[in-house]
């Protein structure tokens, strides 16, 4: 099954999946997004809750479009949809880094879910030679906006020295 998946992702190119699914910019963080679904509180209008139950989107990456690193103060749930592997990063409050692959390759450790946990650093870039990956996204209790903490690379790292080089692994040219 995912041989045919990465066979019909491989006909496609990434502006093909932004017009299919109609995504746009993802501003500070990069890549391109859709929001496909808000959960809000039972018997409680959108406008008068604090924050929704619960978010879900499409995420699309490509090789100059990355996933900036960044963090939320809850859990996120990455799913692998199509496309080529990537290679995500979290780093600790503490600054205990970790290394992932998501895709479909499972005997390549490759992995189609992953969890953030909350508070933790994260940054996401393709396998090299990779043009586009497709994930989801879902987020609870839901995001927003206000509470996205983008930084660079060289600002984290002078927090912790010893990751200076695997930061700009994944920032080189940011």
């Amino acid at each position: 099954m995912a041989h045919r998946i990465q066979e019909a992702s491989a006909k496609l190119s990434a502006k093909d999946v932004i017009e299919m699914l109609c995504l746009e910019p993802l501003p500070l963080e990069g890549g391109f997004f859709k929001r496909t679904q808000t959960v809000w509180p039972a018997g409680v209008e959108p406008a008068q809750a604090a924050r929704p139950l619960g978010t879900s989107i499409y995420y699309l990456i490509t090789e100059r479009s990355h996933s900036k690193l960044h963090r939320i103060p809850h859990d996120e749930i990455w799913h692998f949809y199509a496309g080529d592997a990537a290679r995500q990063l979290q780093i600790s409050p503490e600054g205990r880094a970790t290394e992932y692959t998501l895709g479909n390759d499972l005997q390549k450790g490759e992995r189609p879910q992953l969890c953030v946990s909350a508070s933790h650093w994260q940054t996401t870039r393709l396998v090299a030679g990779g043009c586009w990956a497709l994930f989801g996204a879902t987020v609870i209790p839901g995001f927003i906006m206000d509470e996205l903490e983008v930084l660079k690379p060289s600002d984290l790292a002078s927090r912790f020295p010893a990751l200076s080089q695997l930061l700009m692994k994944y920032h080189s040219e940011d």
